[in-house]
């Protein structure tokens, strides 16, 4: 029986503990998204913009020193949704925490605990189960066709779309969803005629594919051309244009797979033994009365 206590009194500072921390994460984060909603106007959003260039520009996705002259001109308007999103995760995690940690004092609220938390799990291994199955496919692709047919003009626009499929396919050397001819469904056709020098001689061109869809040296937007007829006259040594960016993203994720997976086993497999502790000290019948 004391052997008993013992473990209860453990599983309760144990949940406390962990409850705590993440109430605190939950407050944290949303504490940065009501900052993100207030100050989503102004110079603040360009700092922040200029935040996450130098983050690109760490993990040699951009230059940043090229990319300050295509600012986005239409980044400040998702700063304040991104906000409410963070405002809407840390307060629910909030809420589920505190639960947790008052739980440990009234048996009602450790039992709404436990089912919320158990609740998350099966959530948690439906959502793996059919990620990992591929049955969403279709959604996903979808979703990042859409981004591409209303969103995507050039290389040299501004637009968040337009620069972060730019991004993709410099980096991942892949052009379009499934390849070039993508870009002829998509809502703002990309600018085929073209006046470009070449041979230090400027003339009008007829572009088959966009600049993006180039192989290229270097960090957008400070890219060299391997060659500078690759989106006139596109063939397998200097153009990526039958590469579609799904295939190949999916094949730049595919080592990562077994750590993701690892990584909600585990996640998991941790909720679940919460679930377990919560359930031996409700059974226990040792906490104060509602």
């Amino acid at each position: 029986m004391g052997a008993c206590c013992l473990c209860v009194c453990i599983f309760k500072l144990i949940l406390g503990i962990l409850n705590g921390v993440i109430l605190l994460c939950g407050l944290a984060v949303a504490g940065i998204g009501g900052a993100l909603i207030g100050l989503s106007q102004g110079s603040f959003a360009l700092i922040l913009q200029g935040m996450i260039y130098s983050v690109l520009s760490t993990l040699n996705l951009v230059d940043k020193n090229s990319l300050d002259s295509v600012v986005s001109s239409d980044f400040t308007q998702y700063v304040r949704p991104a906000g409410i999103a963070l405002v809407v995760v840390g307060g629910v995690f909030a809420g589920i925490a505190l639960l947790g940690y008052c739980g440990t004092s009234f048996t009602i609220l450790l039992k709404i605990y436990m089912v919320i938390v158990g609740l998350i799990v099966v959530v948690q291994i439906v959502l793996v189960a059919v990620f990992f199955s591929g049955t969403f496919n279709s959604k996903f692709i979808a979703a990042a066709n859409y981004t591409l047919v209303h969103g995507y003009v050039d290389l040299t626009d501004p637009g968040i779309f337009s620069m972060a499929w730019n991004v993709i396919m410099i980096q991942v050397k892949c052009c379009g969803l499934t390849g070039y001819e993508d870009f002829y469904y998509i809502e703002h056709p990309w600018p085929q005629n073209r006046t470009l020098k070449m041979d230090n001689v400027e003339a009008s061109y007829v572009l088959e594919t966009p600049l993006a869809c180039c192989k290229t040296e270097g960090a957008y937007p400070a890219i060299k051309f391997v060659d500078d007829y690759c989106a006139i006259h596109p063939n397998d040594t200097n153009s990526n244009y039958k590469s579609g960016c799904w295939d190949k993203v999916g094949n730049e994720l595919n080592p990562y797979r077994s750590g993701i997976i690892f990584g909600f086993s585990l996640a998991i497999i941790i909720q679940l033994v919460v679930i377990l502790m919560a359930f031996f000290i409700v059974k226990d019948g040792e906490l104060a009365p509602t």
